[in-house]
């Protein structure tokens, strides 16, 4: 499977095999002791990472299982399709990836802006269910795997004929598009998903979200995705060791791209562009 051609499934990728069900062990044992110590930081600890404690509405248990139990479930479903059409190894990654490329770029993002590393308030989350990543929602670092997936996968549908970066640059628009609406309605007070910390006179918004959210939402999806679609392929040519070592080498080095992209476009934006929020109807 090569990286300008997403839905070729070669032999090598059509089952289990011994690295495969270690790498999940070793992953699914990693993950799993981050969400048990998180979950208790988050909910009986909150002091240590200084959790804000807003009152929130509809945030009860049963709100809260619901939220996992719906993005597990639509997760699982494209997990299921990326296992049919790539096997176990690249869904592995796209998955593991994503949710730690994702997650922990939401929590650098949070914990910068809340104890002053970056020199602006962020965001933080209000609900979104019980387990937690660190500071994140489990379900978020869910459903940004359903996003980066379907978006790349559709993507790939419509222009079957592009490469990776055109690829990712489409799915990258894709998701952009859908947070451009859905972020208005997930931080309205009926709902409060999310809270955002900047005020309207220090930067540029747009829909009364900050205008860098959405820049950030390209750069988030587009360099996960460019990194995956080029390097499925790696095993094949060094070994799946050596291939994983490469892809999450190449994954933090991202991580730190990423970082400097999206505070450095913020505080051009604040040095730029006026300080207004671009929005219609009042939203």
């Amino acid at each position: 499977m090569s990286g300008t051609d997403g839905d070729t499934v070669l032999a090598t990728h059509s089952g289990w095999d011994d690295f495969d069900l270690k790498l999940m062990k070793v992953l699914g044992t990693f993950l799993g002791l981050i969400f048990i110590v998180s979950t208790y930081l988050h909910h009986w600890a909150p002091h240590v990472l200084q959790v804000p404690q807003t009152p929130v509405p509809d945030n009860t248990a049963l709100d809260m299982l619901y939220m996992e139990v719906l993005t597990l479930v639509m997760a699982g479903l494209c997990g299921i399709h990326c296992y049919r059409k790539f096997g176990p190894y690249a869904t592995m990654l796209f998955f593991v990836g994503s949710f730690i490329f994702t997650g922990t770029m939401e929590n650098i993002m949070i914990m910068a802006g809340r104890f002053e590393l970056i020199p602006f308030k962020s965001y933080y989350f209000n609900k979104g269910g019980f387990t937690l990543y660190f500071d994140v929602p489990v379900s978020v670092c869910l459903g940004w795997f359903v996003f980066a997936y379907s978006s790349v996968y559709i993507a790939g549908i419509i222009f079957p004929k592009t490469g990776p970066i055109a690829r990712a640059a489409i799915a990258s628009f894709i998701c952009m598009d859908i947070d451009l609406w859905s972020d208005p309605v997930m931080t309205h007070p009926a709902n409060m998903y999310w809270t955002w910390l900047q005020d309207r006179t220090a930067t540029t918004h747009v829909f009364s979200i900050p205008l860098y959210n959405f820049i950030g939402w390209f750069g988030i999806i587009f360099f996960f995705e460019v990194l995956w679609l080029y390097t499925q392929d790696w095993h094949i040519a060094m070994g799946k060791k050596k291939a994983t070592i490469r892809f999450f080498i190449w994954l933090f080095a991202l991580m730190a791209m990423y970082m400097v992209m999206v505070v450095g476009m913020e505080l051009l934006i604040r040095a730029t562009l006026p300080h207004v929020n671009y929005t219609i109807g009042g939203i």
